[in-house]
């Protein structure tokens, strides 16, 4: 391989050394030319090897965190004293409901047309103020969701005859393992996809303004800072009942599949 290369370096040398003889005019043409296409080349280059680099490490990094929300620990008991209590269960799915929280968020955030998005009348709200209202809003019952449908139950939970909190599954363990790949799978999917659109979004506002902060202003919110904390700790304080709930729920419709 190092002497074919060498031969391909030493047949350019060559011919540029023939031009520049037959035409010094050509030959300092092709000498730009070809200085032109090599750092074209060495900037492509430099960016798909920080692109690899990037998602590499960050697809199975998503991808691991929203599986752990489809796998289900038993609880500890004198019969199994290698599970885990219920507060580390509970610690445990917050933590990484809080660790999806900012990926969920700019999912969210991208999916809505921000720029369309106005209250006005006593609340004055951006575009971008009413999109992460909206999204701190639903984000706790999508985490939800993900770990109740993600760990499916012979014994379902109803309220009042009619509500379903909980739906009985009647299924193979093949069938159970592919519902678990299929959420992990979407969400993981729905997330590493809008981080991508997010990425090409600011490469587009930056070389058309040639400037960095044109892409974040975009997502920062207008709110008054206060008012901003409030709904955050809402946020919080909403996803942890949700947290506990959803494993109170699971404890008492143990999953068909545990660990």
């Amino acid at each position: 391989m190092e002497k074919k290369f060498k031969k391909i370096i030493g047949f350019l040398a060559l011919f540029l050394c023939i031009v520049f003889v037959w035409s010094p005019l050509a030959a300092l043409f092709s000498m730009i030319i070809s200085g032109v296409i090599f750092a074209i080349i060495g900037g492509f280059f430099i960016t798909s090897i920080g692109i690899y680099l990037f998602f590499y490490y960050l697809i199975p990094e998503i991808s691991k965190s929203v599986s752990k929300l489809c796998i289900y620990h038993e609880i500890k008991t004198d019969k199994n004293p290698n599970g885990e209590t219920i507060w580390k269960k509970i610690s445990l799915v917050f933590f990484y409901n809080v660790l999806l929280t900012i990926p969920m968020l700019l999912t969210i955030l991208y999916l809505l047309n921000l720029p369309t998005l106005k209250m006005s009348g006593r609340m004055e709200l951006s575009g971008i103020d009413i999109g992460i209202i909206i999204a701190l809003s639903i984000i706790p019952g999508l985490f939800v969701t993900l770990r109740l449908i993600g760990n499916p139950t012979y014994q379902g939970v109803t309220y009042l005859r009619y509500v379903v909190i909980k739906k009985s599954f009647y299924g193979s363990v093949e069938e159970i393992k592919k519902i678990k790949d299929d959420i992990s799978s979407f969400f993981s999917t729905l997330i590493i996809g809008t981080i991508l659109f997010l990425f090409l979004l600011y490469c587009s506002d930056y070389f058309s303004n040639l400037s960095y902060f044109t892409f974040f202003k975009r997502y920062i919110p207008t709110m008054a800072p206060f008012e901003f904390f409030l709904y955050i700790i809402g946020y919080v304080c909403t996803l942890f009942i949700l947290t506990v709930i959803g494993e109170l729920i699971l404890m008492r419709c143990k999953p068909l599949e545990s660990k």
